[in-house]
Parts: structure tokens; C-alpha cells; sequence
């Protein structure tokens, strides 16, 4: 029976090492791109920010910073009760010509906050003719002045109607260099996120808070925000609808034209995908319990029989005493040098370093507790709570 899981297992990794092969050859980095030309298409930024004290000044004024002629930031102050309105109100005076910022309001009781302070920006943006484009990101996302430049270079392109970006991903503690390389590995190891970049893979799309540029046409067509007002992952559901909406979507690397210190320490990552692992489970508990233990046990097994049967060896127990035969620890071996390279390799193109590879079995066992406490927070409590708005999850979506 477990040489039969441990082939199992080992299958899987076969088949995510070619997903990685695939994801590296289809998802590219930005290329470099000149200034665009008077009289292009104009371009809303929209950010959401509630309680941004910390990262906001630094990000919204590299967004100010765009190199573009036709281009605006829109902020919406979504009630933040810390620094953030007065660190507006300052840039306002230095960015005069570029920078908005909208006093959002409350959210009616069947809208989440960020996506209604997503809508408020949408409705407030200047980018409103069919061919302009409106981008949604993060208040804590920093751009490089020519992301504008490279990200619609690149969409023209590839006549790209939706796209979205993976940032550098800044890691400064032990937590954050063991869990930050999650979404990545999450997209490109466990999901066949270079789908995303093949016109006829229609059942799969995503997108992310970091960039997600669309055309208004089709921000309009699919219902805009209004149609995500109860989702919790509304970044990635704008990049599906996209893409179920008839919209030509892609995904790149943007990795030196935005960088994003997503957290700042372990308990933030786990206030932060408590949020979210729920309904990253499709929001479902029968479902959530089952991908939770599957997760654990492939992630687990092959490490532990590896490390059981060379410490029977060492013993001197071998044979009909020994608890692990020689073709488990083969395959065992197979399984976790393969889950090393795969994961080694897409770390290291993504500049995350290797810490999170060397250390997956701790971070299988951190991200399935993390998605436990979410499971039992949404899917039993009912309660999903973000920056002081509580709400029942049972009202909410993925």
C-alpha cells in the first residue's frame, strides 16, 4: 500500500515538474519598451487603501512616477482610521496633475470593502472610452517608472485584453522567506497558471491584487466590480471573468518593473491567507478538509519514510525487521529530490532564494495549519474578518 501512495506521489511531481517547465516557457518577463506616444490610450490606476500607513507613501508616489503621457492614480481612501488620509493629502499637493484621491464610504451590507472601494475607483477613473485601460493595485505595490510602458507594450503585443503581473516579492524575515514563495508555487507548481497565456484554455484564469490591467470595454462587459462585490479573492475572480467573458487575458513576470513586501513577518502571512485560504479552496468545507490532508500527507510521507528507513540502516535493521523497504526509500528519495528541484528552480527564477525549497516540509506543515485555521474560521465560525469589517462568510464567495 505505500509503495502504491509513494508512486502516487511521485506521479504528481512528475507531472508539476513539466507544469513548472511549461510555466517557464510560456510566462515571460517583461520586456524592456519606449515611452508610449502622445495621444495614447489614457490609463486609471486604481488602488485601494485602507489603513496603508506604512507602505503607501513610498508606493503611490512611484506610481505618480510613471513615465507616460496619458495616465492617472486614483485613490480611494477606503475609512482608514491610521495616517492614511493625511499621507494623501500631502502627495495631492506634490502630484497635482496626476494623483486623485476619493474619500470612500462605507460599504453597503452585501459588499466587501475592498471591492466596493475598487468600484468607487472604477466609477471615478478618468479612463472611460472603450480602448483606454484601467490597472488595479494594491496600496503597498511599488512600480518601476516604465511598468506602464512595458505592461502595455506587452499587451499590445500579444493583443492582450487582461493582464496580469508577478512582482519581485520582497522577504526579509525567516517567516516571510519561508511562506512568501506560496503564491508563486501556487500558480506555477501546483496550478498550470501558464494556461493563462494560451488563447484557447478558456476554463482557466486568475488574476492578482498586485497589476491587473484590463481594457474598459471589458472591465464594463463583465460586470466590473459589481459583479465581485461578495468575493473575497475579487483579484483573481477579475482575471476568470475576464477570461470566461470572451476577454484575451495573459500573465507575466514583472519582476524588475514592481517589487511588494507582501508582509512584514510570520503573523502577518497568517492574518493574511487566514483571510483568503478558505475560498482559495473553492470555499468549501467537505473540500477544504479533504485538499488539506492530501496536502499534508504528499507533502509529509516521502521525507518521513526517507529519514525512517536511513535511520533503520544506520541501526543495522534491514531486511524482513526493517519498517521500510529498500523500494520505499527509492521512491521516497526520487519523490523529495524531485519536489527540490522543481521547487529550487522556480524559486531561484523568481529571485526568492531557496530557503522555502530546503525547508518544504516545514512549509507544507505551516500552510496547512494556516488553511486549517482559515477552514475553521470561514467554514465552521462563519466569520471572515479584514482591517476591522467583520462579515458572515456564508454570505461571501471565492
Amino acid at each position: 500500500m505505500l509503495v502504491v501512495l509513494l508512486k502516487v506521489i511521485l506521479a504528481l511531481w512528475v507531472l508539476r515538474a513539466a507544469n513548472a517547465a511549461l510555466s517557464l516557457a510560456l510566462v515571460p518577463n517583461l520586456a524592456p519598451a519606449s515611452r508610449r506616444k502622445e495621444g495614447s490610450p489614457f490609463v486609471s490606476i486604481v488602488v485601494p487603501a485602507r489603513d496603508e500607513e506604512r507602505s503607501l507613501g513610498e508606493a503611490t508616489r512611484s506610481k505618480c512616477l510613471q513615465d507616460d503621457p496619458a495616465f492617472e492614480v486614483v485613490v480611494v481612501d477606503d475609512r482608514s482610521s491610521d495616517g492614511t488620509r493625511g499621507i494623501l493629502r500631502r502627495l495631492e499637493g506634490e502630484f497635482r496633475a496626476t494623483l486623485r484621491v476619493v474619500d470612500g464610504v462605507e460599504p453597503p451590507p452585501d459588499w466587501l470593502g475592498k471591492p466596493h472601494a475598487l468600484d468607487e475607483g472604477a466609477r471615478a477613473a478618468k479612463a472611460t472610452r472603450p480602448e483606454e485601460w484601467l490597472v488595479f493595485s494594491d496600496a503597498d505595490v511599488v512600480f518601476a517608472p516604465d511598468l506602464l510602458a512595458r505592461a502595455l507594450a506587452h499587451a499590445e503585443k500579444h493583443r492582450l485584453e487582461f493582464l496580469t503581473l508577478l512582482p519581485q516579492m520582497d522577504a526579509r524575515t525567516l517567516g516571510e522567506k519561508l511562506m512568501v514563495p506560496t503564491i508563486p508555487a501556487a500558480a506555477f507548481c501546483y496550478l498550470p497558471g501558464w494556461l493563462m497565456n494560451v488563447p484557447s484554455a478558456r476554463i482557466f484564469g486568475g488574476g492578482g491584487g498586485v497589476f491587473n490591467l484590463i481594457r474598459r470595454d471589458l472591465f464594463d462587459r463583465i460586470g466590473g466590480h459589481g459583479a465581485l462585490k461578495a468575493s473575497v479573492v475579487d483579484d483573481i475572480q477579475l482575471g476568470r471573468n475576464a477570461r470566461l467573458g470572451g476577454g484575451r487575458t495573459g500573465i507575466g513576470l514583472a519582476l524588475d518593473s514592481i517589487s511588494l513586501r507582501m508582509y512584514h513577518g510570520f503573523p502577518e502571512i497568517v492574518k493574511g491567507l487566514e483571510k483568503n485560504g478558505f475560498f482559495g479552496l473553492l470555499g468549501s468545507l467537505p473540500m477544504a478538509v479533504l485538499a488539506l490532508l492530501l496536502f499534508f500527507l504528499e507533502g509529509e510521507l516521502p521525507l518521513a519514510v526517507l529519514l525512517g528507513g536511513a535511520l533503520e540502516r544506520a541501526a543495522g535493521r534491514g531486511g524482513a525487521a526493517a519498517l521500510f523497504t529498500f523500494k520505499e526509500i527509492i521512491l521516497s528519495f526520487l519523490v523529495v529530490a524531485l519536489t527540490l528541484l522543481v521547487r529550487g528552480v522556480f524559486d531561484l527564477r523568481l529571485r526568492l532564494g531557496l530557503l522555502s525549497t530546503c525547508l518544504h516540509p516545514l512549509w507544507v506543515a505551516c500552510l496547512t495549519w494556516i488553511f486549517a485555521r482559515s477552514t475553521f474560521i470561514n467554514g465552521v465560525l462563519h466569520r471572515n474578518e479584514w482591517r476591522g469589517r467583520v462579515r458572515d462568510a456564508r454570505s461571501l464567495r471565492t
